[in-house]
């Protein structure tokens, strides 16, 4: 049986589009539910199982840490030193058995046995051991006696180690037979949650296989037959119709937007049958269109004959105008000394070249349409103005040797020279400036002048020296 669909194209995309979308949250959920529970997995294995190991791995150091302490009572020369001694092995088999009591209550909600009673027996055993080592070694210190040198204090004291050190092994062990299992425990928590993974991996594999079946099923039915196919009819009667027969019906039937769009091509091609009927008519105008345009072509172009010599002729002038004025632009702007142009009405910057924002500091088109009351300080600018007006007032070049120039990199010392650019009049139009840097130069003037007094000053101290040596000299023969 045949399922209905709605008449409405919009409604038709809308299904499949919910069957879809219901489709892709189905599988999501289900990823999502398969990944938090790994992650779930490995935030356990993280926080529990790891710490527990790390705890059994401190409690195996512990024991080395507590034996070494132990077995330093019996090289204690004070009795300071062995008090010192036994504290601090009294503390760290405190630490073991809080190490001890936390791996048990960590485990005992998860049925894994800690054989905590036979590790606090023998951390107490080694405390007692401990203890009357301790008491042993201070009793001989006070006495004034060493251990070693009476016969049954060395035997006593040797049992004593012997026994300590037994103890301090069983201790050790008990601490790697945990820290070993603790290890055995968290690899086997490892390689669980690894199949686990697996397996996840493996449900989310197929969930996604029978997504992408359904979905090229469902776009397969619908995209495929229903509008596809309906539409590559619709194509193909549209590009292989017959223009010229009476009966253009396209053989697509229904009452959506793709029946809809048939009923249109069959008004279109009922269109372009009278179109083509047009077509003929006009293009008989346009062949008596041609026929007129062609002879009035032949007069207007026997009228511009002339008038295109004319503007080659105007052409080539530009190109040549402009290479010139390209040349003479590269050569100003690679000039490495500061170049600029002034108006002579307003003593405003019309121009700048490269070397001029590099040593002021500012963008060409920060200078332009400024004038020096806008960049410099009052007195340095006013000093400006009055030299520009001496050089279009005289009409000749001044040379201003030396001039500080207050700058965005500080203070710099310029030698100008300014020219007046007259005008077919001989007026004055623009002023002309050629700034050299000469900071460097003035100071490295002054360092080698510096230079010069101190070699002065220098030679009339060794001169003054030779001289006294030379009287003592004199006064010693």
């Amino acid at each position: 049986m045949k399922l209905p669909l709605p008449q409405s194209l919009t409604a038709q995309f809308a299904l499949v589009v919910s069957c879809l979308a219901a489709l892709v949250v189905a599988v999501s959920a289900t990823t999502l539910y398969s990944l938090a529970g790994s992650a779930h997995a490995v935030r356990q294995l993280a926080e529990e199982r790891l710490a527990r190991q790390e705890d059994a791995h401190n409690l195996a150091q512990l024991t080395l840490m507590i034996e070494r302490l132990a077995l330093q009572l019996s090289s204690g020369e004070t009795v300071d030193v062995v008090r010192e001694t036994h504290r601090h092995v009294i503390e760290e088999l405190a630490t073991f058995d809080r190490l001890v009591d936390r791996l048990a209550s960590a485990t005992t909600s998860e049925g894994v046995s800690v054989d905590a009673l036979a590790l606090h027996r023998s951390s107490q055993r080694f405390r007692n051991t401990v203890n009357i080592e301790a008491q042993v070694r201070e009793a001989a210190l006070r006495a004034g006696v060493a251990p070693a040198s009476a016969p049954g204090a060395r035997t006593s004291s040797g049992s004593l180690e012997d026994d300590l050190r037994r103890q301090a092994d069983a201790l050790a062990a008990a601490a790697r037979q945990q820290a070993d299992y603790f290890t055995r425990d968290y690899r086997q928590a490892v390689q669980d949650l690894a199949d686990n993974v697996d397996r996840t991996r493996k449900w989310v594999t197929g969930e996604v296989a029978v997504s992408l079946l359904l979905a090229w099923l469902i776009a397969h039915a619908f995209l495929g037959r229903h509008v596809v196919g309906r539409l590559r009819r619709v194509s193909h009667f549209l590009r292989h119709g017959d223009v010229d027969s009476a009966q253009a019906g396209v053989p697509v039937r229904g009452g959506d937007e793709i029946a809809d769009m048939a009923r249109a091509v069959e008004q279109f091609l009922e269109d372009r049958r009278q179109r083509r009927q047009a077509e003929q008519a006009l293009k008989e105008l346009n062949a008596e269109l041609e026929a007129r345009v062609t002879q009035r072509t032949a007069e207007l172009s026997t009228a511009l004959a002339g008038r295109t010599a004319e503007i080659v002729e105007r052409q080539h002038a530009e190109e040549a105008a402009r290479a010139s004025e390209h040349f003479l632009d590269s050569i100003i702007e690679n000039i490495p000394d500061t170049i600029f142009v002034k108006d002579a009405a307003t003593l405003r910057f019309v121009r700048f070249n490269k070397a001029g924002e590099q040593l002021l500091g500012y963008r060409r088109e920060e200078l332009i349409g400024k004038s020096v009351h806008d960049l410099f300080p009052p007195r340095e600018a006013e000093f400006f103005a009055l030299k520009d007006r001496d050089v279009l007032k005289s009409q000749q070049l001044v040379d201003v040797p030396e001039e500080p120039v207050h700058t965005r990199h500080g203070v710099r010392l310029l030698h100008t020279m300014k020219i007046p650019i007259v005008d077919v009049r001989g007026e004055p139009q623009f002023l002309l400036g050629i700034s050299r840097d000469i900071t460097e130069q003035r100071r490295a003037e002054e360092e080698l002048r510096r230079y010069r007094e101190h070699l002065e000053d220098m030679i009339r101290e060794r001169t003054a020296e030779l001289a006294v040596a030379k009287e003592h000299a004199d006064a010693a023969n």
